[in-house]
């Protein structure tokens, strides 16, 4: 068949073809369209899930962080040694709000990288420490000092360096124990009894003996050795457990101006505790003129007394006196007889007191302790035809391992243990002693005496250093004292002294 094509056929053919081709063309795009827009939107939703696990694990993470920043932040204000705290608190606010604005970043690295720069806090702190010099100012010159608490409060082992100064300071300012009293023998000769009115009796024996070597002026002499105190005696206890007794006798050489008997007799008492700090003493015993004056032989500083304690104290006389060691005060009163070593059973009237006050008792030992007080010795002695009266001053303070003692007295005419004087005289002494070791002790004093206050030139001055060994307490020891001493008509010299002590 013959088809002739006529214009308005070929144009109808051509708008078909055109309609057919565009949309054989529009349908594969279309397609295509479609198929890009669900991948999108599968991809969106894939985005926003991993957005949200994300979010999810930073904030989870997050927490976690800010938890250990607040453990950190609680340990710091229990630790002294953090420094800076308020400016550490800015910086972690900074670093938590830098996580929660790097969310797309990795999470875990980014929060591994902030804990890792936020924990060396504690580090540095015990890195600064140990790179810290030796503090030998504190460690010398301040009791109170504690080189072991950065340690404690970091819950850390001391370094090396803070290890050196802690043992070095308590080597040098730790508290110790007061040097015993206690005798070599303790109980070993201790006798008791089932009956009968005395429970217990203790002998007991002692020496000391000093080697001299003396140089006055360009003059020397050495007394090789010479006994210092030797003595025997008894001390017991009644039954009822509140009354003591003493019997002591000097054995060593007789005492100037004083017979062989007269020399022997020393302590022979009985003491009443009527209180457990209280005691009512009755016989012949030591008289309390003074501090050092008072003191037993056995425990004073040094080898020798001072001026003034030898020439207004040390001495004993019968009597009766009433005692009493507190908290807060310490007295002694007594009436006596003015005769002494038993030249006259009553010679004259004699009383002699002392009372001191502790006012740092109320602090409980916080400051050491403080003893401040008077004393005084007034009596009448017949055979010398005189009244004699004598006034000191005290002071003593104890802080730890140092001793500080500081007495001043002055006196009308004296009966203390050189002998009877008339003179006006004033003397003054001051004592520092430290214990550097519970066995040594380091010694220094400056005494000055003038027994005649109405003539020139006889003022004299000592210069004392020493050094104890307590081998056992004051039951064993070695001294040794080095004297300068001067007067003002020109005399100089030098002793050196060695001591040794034993009670048995």
């Amino acid at each position: 068949m013959n088809i002739k094509f006529t214009p308005v056929l070929l144009a109808l053919l051509l708008t078909t073809f055109n309609a057919n081709v565009a949309f054989a063309v529009k349908s594969p795009l279309s397609f295509i369209k479609k198929e890009q827009n669900l991948i999108d939107r599968n991809t969106s939703a894939e985005k926003e899930i991993k957005k949200e696990e994300n979010t999810t694990i930073i904030q989870e993470e997050t927490d976690i962080f800010e938890d250990e920043v607040e453990d950190a932040n609680d340990i710091g204000k229990e630790k002294e040694e953090l420094p800076k705290q308020d400016l550490r608190n800015l910086e972690i606010n900074k670093k938590t709000k830098q996580v929660e604005t790097n969310a797309s970043t990795s999470s875990q690295g980014y929060i591994d990288k902030t804990l890792k720069q936020a924990k060396p806090v504690v580090k540095e702190s015990s890195q600064d420490i140990s790179s810290k010099k030796l503090d030998l100012r504190a460690v010398l010159f301040n009791p109170n000092a504690e080189f072991d608490a950065p340690a404690k409060a970091e819950g850390r082992e001391m370094t090396s360096k803070e290890e050196a100064m802690y043992k070095l300071h308590a080597a040098l300012h730790d508290d110790l124990e007061p040097v015993s009293t206690k005798f070599l023998s303790g109980d070993r000769f201790k006798m008791t009894f089932d009956k009968g009115p005395i429970e217990s009796i203790t002998p007991w024996v002692d020496y000391s003996g000093t080697m001299q070597c003396l140089w006055n002026g360009e003059n020397y002499a050495n007394s090789l050795f010479r006994t210092r105190f030797q003595d025997v005696g008894i001390n017991g206890r009644f039954r009822n457990k509140k009354t003591v007794f003493r019997v002591m006798f000097n054995t060593g050489l007789p005492i100037d101006g004083n017979s062989y008997l007269q020399s022997m007799l020393f302590d022979n008492y009985i003491m009443h505790y009527f209180t457990p700090n209280d005691q009512f003493l009755l016989g012949y015993a030591r008289t309390a003129v003074g501090i050092e004056g008072g003191e037993s032989p056995y425990t004073i500083p040094f080898i020798g007394r001072s001026q003034l304690s030898s020439r207004y104290g040390n001495s004993r006389a019968l009597g009766a006196k009433v005692q009493g060691n507190h908290k807060f005060y310490d007295y002694s009163a007594g009436f006596f007889s003015s005769g002494r070593y038993f030249h006259s059973w009553f010679d004259g009237p004699e009383f002699v007191g002392l009372f001191s006050v502790k006012p740092l008792a109320f602090t409980d030992g916080k400051w050491g302790k403080l003893t401040v007080g008077g004393s005084m010795d007034a009596g009448n002695s017949n055979s010398n035809d005189k009244r004699y009266t004598v006034a000191g001053v005290h002071l003593i303070h104890e802080y730890k391992r140092l001793k500080a003692t500081i007495e001043y007295a002055a006196a009308d005419g004296s009966n203390g243990s050189t002998g009877f004087s008339k003179n006006q005289s004033e003397g003054f002494y001051g004592t520092l002693a430290y214990r550097v070791t519970p066995k040594i002790e380091a010694l220094v004093r400056y005494d000055q005496f003038d027994p005649n206050k109405n003539a020139a030139n006889d003022i004299r001055r000592e210069y004392t250093a020493g050094l104890n060994y307590y081998i056992k307490g004051q039951a064993l020891k070695l001294m040794l004292n080095g004297i300068f001493y001067s007067l003002e008509n020109g005399t100089y010299g030098t002793k050196l002294l060695v001591g040794t002590q034993i009670i048995l």
